[in-house]
């Protein structure tokens, strides 16, 4: 009997996190609705913590491997499902227009976990820029975004963080994705 009422709790915690999700994505979309995805703004954002796991070559295999893996890890640790699946790019690659150097797969969340992995995106203002379409089109903007950091002589960290506002889970196309991009401001 106690076994059986461990799966049936454990059953229910997962679809409360499911329930949850939903919401937050419900939320992330009636959010995104107000956003001018052309334009490019300063933001303010928490202090945010991520998870991040290593791609060991670009086939598309190591990649699902790789996100699957730090999802588990994540799950493991927190029995949790909050996480924004991310990207970061650097700046010595966006500077030698490589625009898809994709070697890493970050878990984004707000809530610190007990996990000697974890590391620290630092509270603070952010430059931010969108990009519609498929991530094999996104040159133009990350392009679009570093003219308004350097006509604005805005001083910038290297890490670029990328995640989708609008994916696969909210519409049909790749067409239709919106990616956020965004980078810390140094002050």
């Amino acid at each position: 009997f106690n076994v059986r009422e461990k799966q049936l709790n454990q059953q229910i915690q997962n679809l409360k996190n499911i329930k949850k999700y939903i919401h937050d994505k419900k939320e992330s979309l009636i959010e995104s609705k107000n956003i001018n995805f052309s334009s490019i703004t300063i933001q303010e954002y928490p202090q945010r913590y991520y998870l991040i796991c290593h791609v060991k070559d670009d086939s598309n295999t190591s990649f699902l491997k790789a996100t699957n893996e730090i999802i588990q890890k994540y799950i493991s640790l927190t029995n949790k499902k909050d996480y924004t699946v991310s990207y970061i790019q650097y700046m010595q690659d966006i500077e030698n227009k490589v625009y898809d150097n994709y070697q890493n797969v970050v878990l984004l969340f707000s809530n610190k976990i007990k996990s000697n992995k974890m590391k620290t995106l630092p509270k603070g203002r952010y430059v931010v820029g969108y990009h519609i379409g498929p991530w094999q089109t996104i040159q133009e903007s990350y392009e679009r975004l570093l003219k308004y950091i350097n006509q604005n002589q805005i001083h910038i960290d290297n890490q670029f963080l990328e995640f989708y506002r609008i994916d696969n889970l909210t519409t049909k196309t790749e067409d239709q994705y919106v990616t956020e991009i965004n980078v810390k401001i140094l002050d």
